[in-house]
């Protein structure tokens, strides 16, 4: 079946186009990772960077966006999936495994809540015959996927890829393009290794620039691209948990600037001598500084009390604790040790109930891509295997009392909780259970041999006795 039976220039003008925009987008994005990553905006004069030690190009920084991000990141894992098929569980665990998918949500799940929007790209493997999930940054302006809406249904109309070629000639340099659309994957190169040029089309590693992406009836597969949002509103795209951050971020620098050019200038008591030259006397335990001079005199000044500038920095943290809904223990020197029982309760309420809400539209992003994997398994694996409706399951997102979290779960197995439950409560993920499963039908398996061997054994000991009596009669 042939999609496209030639290059049409404007529909590629524009699909450039629209590869290139939202720049202000792309640059949050930018500065998000930078914010994360410590790299923050921060002016230092000469002279503290001579008494810091800091070369020109190192950053100053009090970075707690990192804190922010991490705080509600590490909450959310994934620790399985329920279907309606026990088949399409065991296949669902084996392509996490094979995937190492633990890793990989991790960092889609940091990603997502530290840039707003992240991808997982759906592809399949003919060797290994199973479904690929790798993990895209939204794009940045050089690499990365973005999606794109369609406004009357809400859906992805379709995706692009962008990114620099690492392999091949001119490697590092060339710019690569791809759309996917629901029926075909568009490949594109560009003829400028900097900005700006050309977009044509990709055929030169033998296979065509446009690939057919159906399924054995000739039916859209379609758009492979899953799209994880963080503070999903209903908009195309998410939201950076650092969006409101980020400016109390810079005063809160801005504010540790200034207590250090305190601290170098006033923190501590300096001596002054007026109507005589002091240069040469030796400040020291016993010495005397002396003058004939009737009009001299020596004084000093007292240092600065630093407490309101270093009350300054801990509103700045209070106030980015109380902004990202953190709990103010996660800031290191703020609240001391962490607190426990209901207080512990009442400051992460806020943080919880975050988590819970990314829980849900993480997780349906998630099962899209699980009903991706499937369809492709059967357009090019051949295997049809109908898994219903899918359901993601999380590790715990409360911090918990141990002891009183075994204890519900023993009521609830002793009111009918199947096991599996039970042990997925208890934080097992997806493999252990299936290993748990097996030691237990293993269990079972030598229980009953056991007990058939014995039960064996008394009846042959009991036809033995009877033959005994009998003979003695």
């Amino acid at each position: 079946m042939e999609l496209v039976s030639k290059v049409d220039v404007v529909a590629m003008s524009y699909k450039a186009w629209l590869a290139l925009e939202q720049q202000a987008q792309q640059q949050n994005y930018t500065a998000y990772r930078q914010y994360y990553d410590g790299d923050h905006p921060t002016q230092l004069t000469e002279r503290q960077r001579q008494y810091l030690g800091l070369g020109k190009s190192a950053k100053f920084c009090d970075n707690y966006s990192r804190t922010v991000v991490n705080a509600l990141a590490d909450r959310l894992e994934v620790s399985g999936f329920q279907t309606e098929n026990k088949a399409a569980d065991e296949i669902i665990a084996n392509w996490w495994q094979v995937n190492r998918m633990d890793a990989v949500q991790a960092r889609v799940h940091r990603s997502c809540v530290r840039d707003g929007d992240t991808y997982i790209l759906v592809s399949w493997d003919n060797d290994k015959a199973i479904p690929r999930f790798t993990h895209h940054l939204a794009l940045d302006g050089t690499s990365g996927i973005h999606a794109i809406y369609d406004d009357d249904t809400a859906e992805i109309l379709f995706a692009t890829k962008r990114w620099v070629s690492t392999s091949g000639e001119r490697s590092g340099k060339r710019r690569r393009l791809n759309f996917y659309f629901a029926n075909r994957v568009e490949r594109y190169i560009c003829d400028s290794d900097i900005e700006g040029g050309e977009w044509r089309p990709y055929d030169e590693d033998g296979e065509d620039w446009i690939i057919p992406w159906v399924d054995a009836q000739g039916l859209p597969i379609g758009v492979p691209v899953m799209h994880f949002r963080n503070q999903d509103i209903g908009d195309s795209y998410g939201l950076s948990e650092l969006a409101d951050v980020v400016p109390l971020q810079d005063a809160l620098n801005k504010a540790l600037i200034d207590y250090v050019a305190a601290a170098d200038t006033t923190a501590f008591q300096m001596l002054f001598a007026t109507g005589f030259d002091a240069s040469s006397f030796v400040i020291a335990p016993g010495s005397l500084l002396w003058t004939t001079n009737p009009d001299a005199s020596v004084g000093v000044l007292q240092a600065s009390d630093m407490t309101g500038l270093r009350g300054i920095l801990k509103d700045f943290v209070i106030e980015i604790a109380g902004v990202s809904q953190t709990p103010q223990y996660y800031f290191q020197g703020l609240s001391g040790e962490p607190p426990s029982g209901e207080s512990l309760k009442t400051q992460e309420t806020g943080l919880v109930a975050k988590a819970r809400n990314r829980s849900v539209y993480f997780g349906n992003s998630w099962e899209d891509a699980l009903y991706m994997a499937f369809k492709l398994m059967a357009a090019f694996g051949r295997q049809t295997v109908d898994p219903g409706i899918i359901s993601t399951q999380w590790q715990d997102i409360e911090t918990r009392n141990e002891k009183l979290h075994l204890e519900g779960l023993e009521i609830k197995q002793r009111l009918g909780v199947p096991q599996e439950r039970i042990w997925s409560e208890m934080g097992y993920s997806e493999d252990e259970i299936l290993s748990l499963r097996k030691l237990q039908e293993e269990e079972s398996r030598r229980r009953e041999t056991l007990g058939s061997m014995l039960l064996s054994q008394f009846e042959r000991a009991g036809r033995q006795s009877e033959d005994e009596q009998g003979g003695e009669s």
